[in-house]
């Protein structure tokens, strides 16, 4: 399936800039080769299947992730600043330590049930960014 592979080669290309930040690489003059690459694959992956992947650490700075499944996912350290997550699954999703920052994240769906449980990063608050609880089967909780 060709979203397989794009959503493949984004999650490559995500490790391959991380090293390259690690290593001071920043692209501060503006190659555009760099920057053409950068443009297609942080375009859109929007409604993708993600399910149980291992995005730990991958940098999706600004991605158009809306609509994606990212149930049973690792996005533990992942960089998702000012990537637009609106309507996205996030049941038994991983978020320890990710950048959420300027994220939007309006109508996603998180899950609170043990056994289903999203983990977000340490002092985060998930209605505050407009995100919907589901119970288990994906059915939303209503407030009591």
């Amino acid at each position: 399936m060709l979203l397989g592979g794009y959503a493949q080669t984004s999650t490559a290309f995500a490790n391959f800039t991380l090293f390259l930040k690690g290593h001071s690489f920043t692209n501060k003059e503006k190659i555009p080769e760099c920057m053409l690459i950068g443009n297609f694959i942080h375009g859109s992956l929007n409604k993708a299947c993600f399910l149980g992947w291992n995005l730990e650490l991958a940098d999706l700075f600004g991605a158009d992730l809306s609509g994606a499944d990212f149930r049973n996912a690792n996005l533990k350290g992942a960089n998702l600043e000012y990537a637009d997550l609106t309507n996205v699954m996030l049941k038994r999703t991983y978020l320890a330590g990710a950048n959420l920052t300027r994220a939007n994240l309006r109508c996603a769906k998180y899950c609170n049930d043990p056994r289903a449980k999203t983990i977000f990063p340490e002092g985060f608050d998930p209605k505050e960014h407009g995100m919907i609880e589901v119970d288990i089967d994906g059915k939303t909780v209503k407030d009591k």
